[in-house]
């Protein structure tokens, strides 16, 4: 059985893998020739054409229907009864079924292969080719076309017979045994080239007949098979233009003017090692022309240097000219050439008759330019091919959240060259690359081109998540001066080109001499321009043939912007009136989506705990916006936007529900849920279209709260007897205050973990607080043993309860504590003051103005004096309770609330939602944590989150109060602009404000600003 399941999984497996060919070959052929998806035996059928010209003819094409299982045998079979070739024949010939390509590339298909196989092979190597059916017969003695008839050419050889004797050559001898032998051979020879022609001609004869057309043709979208062409060869050209000693990617592009090939096209541009010698660019600029059947020995490449002081002016001008030997490497020569010693140009030309291998050491070519000195200027060994790192471009790294890292991001130069990003780093490959890792991140992602001074970036595949300015592109796009670049979901950099920079200071600096000096200035740019766009090759001599003054000026300017590459903070920040991130998730996986991030989530995973609100609401302004679904109507957008937010509201108060024991969950929600509750309340898109969410959240943040302040006191109630201990010895605080100041340290830190908002946790220890009150102050007005009202146990009070102050005002809470702690207080007070005297009786009822009249007589009244006391008087208890009815009981009453001896268990006050001190007016960015929250979902496929580097950073954008004003300063450069950046950023302004407060306390005091 084992072996079963094993075999069947393979099968599955080999189906799958067949399946995804199948898939590759269909997305870019018609629809007629799409291939049926495999059965479960691997099976599948297709459509193919099939070309046939019999003596004579013009050239004819068939369609037919061949499944995977025919092998050519069958398909020839069918073929001819197709074409109908032997209507006129009396006997009927062999046929043979050929695959031909466009380069003359041929093959005869054997009889037990299968054409629809072979045909989707194709796909695997980026190739398209035909198949021709032939008369074997004709094939084997050769058919040459001339005018449309054909004719048999008989290529036996003739038998070597004796010459006769004639007038004119009266004796001729017999040829030696050798003669012969070599007389065999160069005729065995003739008749193998003459069988070439034949068979070039064949399959030139049918792509001239019927070249490419809309009906010749299977593929749909040719433009995007060749860029898919273009990208595997430019891969396999990186794989050999990698450095072997793990140094610095060797190669980069080259221009080659080839107008003595083809005048019409003066060059081409080639992407070379500097290891390819001038006879591989020979026949490589031979291939790009197709002179497919051109000897590259026939040709040479010519070098020739350009003086920069007037330019390239023609073949008079001068210059020098040197006929490469065949294993020199132009781009090698190209980068290790002195700009100042002008710039150089390499020409194919047909190699001169009397040219020969030559000397090292180069001479000019006859009739050339005045020379210059040789020496190191033509050492061409290869040595670090670099030049001007300053004014190199270079990519520095920001946070995963798109912002600056203060000077502490890693910096990348872009060489003249490519420079590819990725997680992979070949061993024996280690050249110049940008090594990224992430989930996200493909081995090989994208490549980064820098040529002719423009940087490029194009993605290897569309897998490959690739981002400038929070655009995802698809193809090579030109990165600007000052864009945002991202690399998968976290990888952000900023591109800074110095010589972009610098051109805008050269405009700028221009158009302020053309308003001095006039018309002139306009003369000399054009020509200087002029002179900047007749270069010869790719970027490495860009921007270098400026007039004299340009370059002496330019290395100050440089040194002085990117010295040490810190400096880039200079660059205006961009502020686009848009979110920090964009999520987007599929209408098939929303439930899936939400639920991931609701109910089936465990807070405790969660770094960033406010994730899940600001994933909720990533999502509702995706559902809201086009993005999603731009075919609906706006009503039904906006149904569909009601119905998610209310699933959404729903889905939270039911985790309340379910986890109403766990405190850290419910804290968790509590704070999920009024955040998210505010979101929804302040968006001025969505809040019309969320009201039903919006009182369910509401109702559920309340439940959460009242949970949450039920656990909270029942653990209090299991450490507030320790409270009451009997004990003054040095250990008390352990044992009588510090397991209530534990819950209390713990409850806080918990709501601080969970970013609760500061309003949310003043009433929640406003609770805890009274709850300690009531529970406290009950039992020592309980008609229990032991008595706590005496001397003693006021001291132990008011100790026990200085020590709970205290914590709250350094937490912050100094008031909660001074309100719902102040009858235990005045208790504890009012047991260890003097209450014997008559003058005692306005000091207690100014000091204990919070206690009834039943509380002030059960306090008293109960009171047990020490040995050392006096006993109270009962004419001062009734005088205290007196004053206490016309104050305290008055003042109860107004407020409808009962004179009742005990503190009642809840405390009487309406729960309020904030309507402030959210984390969405502090939090600026992406919040960290909240991508790797996301990344499992990501993984899954059941959302994306993109940030948008452009963006201003607020969360708020969207809301009522926000202000929609432009901010001040620069927009940050983009694609779409090419706006100056030398701007200056104004110093911004500092206010002075000082904070009063009435104690040291910090966090959540209500303080007074002036």
């Amino acid at each position: 059985m084992g072996d079963d399941a094993a075999a069947a999984a393979r099968r599955v497996q080999e189906r799958e893998n067949l399946r995804h060919i199948i898939q590759q070959w269909n997305a870019n052929r018609l629809d007629l020739f799409e291939i049926s998806e495999p059965n479960e035996d691997l099976e599948f059928h297709g459509v193919m054409r099939f070309y046939f010209q019999d003596s004579g003819q013009k050239v004819a094409t068939k369609c037919i229907r061949v499944p995977s299982t025919a092998n050519s045998r069958y398909v020839i079979e069918t073929l001819v009864e197709k074409f109908r070739p032997d209507m006129r024949m009396l006997s009927i010939p062999e046929y043979a079924l050929y695959e031909i390509h466009e380069n003359g590339e041929e093959r005869r298909l054997a009889e037990d292969e299968k054409p629809l196989l072979v045909q989707l092979n194709w796909n695997k190597d980026d190739r398209e080719g035909r198949f021709l059916l032939r008369r074997m017969d004709l094939y084997n003695f050769g058919m040459s076309y001339e005018g449309g008839s054909s004719t048999l050419v008989n290529t036996l050889p003739p038998h070597p017979t004796t010459p006769i004797p004639t007038k004119d050559q009266p004796f001729q001898r017999k040829l030696s045994k050798r003669e012969k032998k070599e007389l065999k051979k160069q005729e065995k020879l003739r008749r193998a080239n003459e069988a070439n022609e034949a068979d070039s001609s064949v399959a030139e004869k049918l792509y001239t007949e019927l070249p490419e057309t809309s009906f010749t043709r299977s593929i749909s979208n040719p433009e995007a098979v060749m860029r898919r062409r273009r990208a595997q060869k430019l891969e396999k050209k990186l794989q050999q233009f990698r450095s072997k000693d793990g140094g610095p990617d060797t190669g980069g592009t080259l221009k080659i003017y080839g107008e003595s090939l083809r005048p019409d096209v003066p060059y081409k541009t080639l992407l070379l090692s500097i290891r390819d010698n001038a006879l591989s660019v020979v026949g490589e600029m031979l291939d790009k022309y197709g002179l497919y059947k051109e000897d590259p020995n026939n040709y040479c490449l010519v070098q020739n240097v350009i003086g920069n002081d007037d330019g390239y002016g023609g073949p008079t001008s001068p210059q020098k000219e040197y006929i490469l030997d065949d294993d020199e490497c132009p781009l090698a020569i190209l980068m290790n050439h002195p700009p100042s010693r002008g710039s150089i140009m390499f020409h194919v030309r047909r190699r001169p008759a009397d040219h020969g291998p030559r000397k090292r050491k180069k001479k000019p070519v006859k009739g050339a330019g005045g020379g210059g000195p040789g020496g190191d200027a033509h050492d061409h060994r290869p040595r670090d091919p670099y030049f001007l790192p300053d004014r190199l471009p270079f990519l520095i790294e920001l946070g995963p959240d798109g912002s600056e890292l203060g000077g502490t991001g890693r910096q990348h130069q872009l060489h003249l060259n490519v420079t590819e990003v990725g997680t992979d780093r070949s061993t024996h490959t280690g050249g110049q690359s940008l090594q990224l890792f992430g989930s996200n991140i493909q081995p090989r992602h994208c490549v980064i081109a820098h040529t002719e001074g423009i940087v490029t970036v194009t993605p290897c595949s569309r897998d490959a998540d690739t981002f400038v300015n929070g655009q995802r592109i698809y193809e090579t796009t030109i990165l600007q001066h000052g864009c945002f670049v991202r690399f998968g979901r976290i990888h952000n950099f900023r591109f800074i080109d110095p010589q972009q920079d610098e051109r805008h200071h050269l405009i700028d600096r221009s158009g302020q001499e053309k308003a001095a000096t006039g018309g002139p200035g306009d003369k000399q740019e054009a020509g200087g321009d002029t002179v900047s766009h007749a270069g010869s090759h790719s970027g490495s001599q860009a921007g270098s043939r400026n007039s004299k003054s340009s370059a002496q000026e330019r290395p100050n300017r440089i040194d002085q912007s990117f010295e040490g590459r810190g400096n880039y903070e200079r660059y205006p920040a961009a502020r686009d009136p848009i979110l920090p991130a964009v999520l987007e998730f599929r209408e098939e996986s929303e439930d899936a989506f939400l639920h991931a991030i609701t109910t089936d989530l465990d807070p405790t995973d969660v770094q960033f705990k406010l994730a899940p609100t600001y994933t909720l609401y990533m999502a509702a302004r995706f559902r809201a916006s086009t993005h999603y679904r731009p075919d609906l109507s706006p009503t039904d957008r906006a149904h569909r936007l009601t119905e998610m937010l209310t699933k959404v509201a729903a889905m939270v108060q039911n985790v309340i529900h379910s986890r109403h024991g766990d405190p850290t969950s419910l804290a968790f929600w509590m704070a999920n849920a009024s955040e998210l509750l505010h979101f929804l309340k302040q968006d001025r898109h969505v809040c019309g279209y969320s009201l039903d969410a919006q009182d369910i959240l509401a109702e559920a943040v309340q439940v959460a709260f009242r949970s949450l302040v039920d656990c909270m006191q029942a653990e209090l109630s299991t450490s507030l007897p320790m409270f009451l201990e009997d004990r003054d010895d040095i250990n008390e605080e352990e044992g009588s205050t510090a397991h209530v100041l534990s819950i209390l340290t713990n409850t806080m830190a918990l709501l601080r973990r969970c970013r609760v908002n500061a309003a949310l946790t003043i009433q929640l220890f406003s609770q805890l607080f009274h709850f300690i009150n009531m529970w406290v102050f009950n039992r020592i007005v309980a008609e229990t043993h032991p008595n706590f009202c005496t001397r003693v146990w006021g001291v132990r009070l008011k100790r026990r309860l200085a020590r709970i102050e205290l914590w709250a005002e350094k937490q912050g809470l100094e008031l909660a504590a001074d309100c719902h702690l102040a009858r235990l207080s005045q208790a504890a007070m009012l047991l260890h003051s003097q209450k014997s005297a008559p003058d005692d009786i306005a000091t207690i009822s100014s000091t204990c103005f919070k206690l009834n009249s039943l509380q002030l007589r059960a306090l008293l009244e109960k009171y047990q004096p020490m040995q050392d006391e006096p006993k109270i008087p009962q004419d001062l208890i009734d005088n205290v309770v007196a004053v206490a009815e016309s104050t305290a009981d008055g003042l109860a009453r107004e407020d409808g609330r009962e004179v009742r001896l005990e503190e009642e268990i809840d405390l009487q006050l309406p729960f309020l939602l904030p309507e402030d001190g959210y984390s969405c007016d502090i939090v600026r960015g992406v919040p960290s944590g909240l991508a790797e929250f996301l990344n499992p979902l990501q993984h899954a496929g059941l959302c994306s989150m993109n940030p948008q580097p452009s963006s201003s950073g607020y969360w708020t954008i969207y809301m009522h109060e926000q202000d929609m004003r432009p901010p001040p300063g620069p927009r940050s450069p983009s694609v779409m602009s090419n706006r100056s950046m030398s701007i200056p950023r104004g110093e911004p302004e500092i206010h002075i404000i000082q904070l009063h407060k009435s104690n040291n306390g910090m966090g959540l005091s209500i303080v007074a600003t002036k």
